[in-house]
């Protein structure tokens, strides 16, 4: 036996998960949506697992938090105030598409699946 989930349902179901304030409303429901295209995209259909959601994504603040994060395998100067935050945005987004999946939220916050 099986449930469909619509995208608000799942939207609705990321959003109280959070499993220790995981993530944001915000990005709970960009993540829905990501999970809804994808299904739609690739035409399978997908189990909602919240756990492994949770161990798959990260939400950042901004792109310096991401930056500092992934700081082992992303060239950054030794201050990052010498970098913009335009400059930084581009380059790591550039760097995110070649090595991993990110969802840039509306507020300008990042949703990165660790890697």
């Amino acid at each position: 036996m099986k449930y469909i989930l619509t995208e608000k349902e799942l939207k609705r179901l990321l959003c109280d998960f959070r499993d220790g304030n995981q993530w944001s409303d915000e990005a709970a429901i960009a993540l829905a949506e990501y999970y809804f295209e994808l299904e739609e995209a690739s035409g399978e259909e997908l189990e909602y697992d919240p756990i492994a959601i949770a161990c798959d994504w990260t939400e950042y603040e901004d792109a310096f938090e991401v930056a500092k994060a992934y700081s082992h395998c992303f060239e950054l100067p030794d201050e990052l105030e010498d970098i913009s935050l335009e400059e930084l945005t581009l380059n790591l987004d550039e760097y995110l598409s070649e090595n991993s999946r990110h969802i840039k939220l509306p507020s300008g916050g990042y949703l990165v699946m660790n890697f």
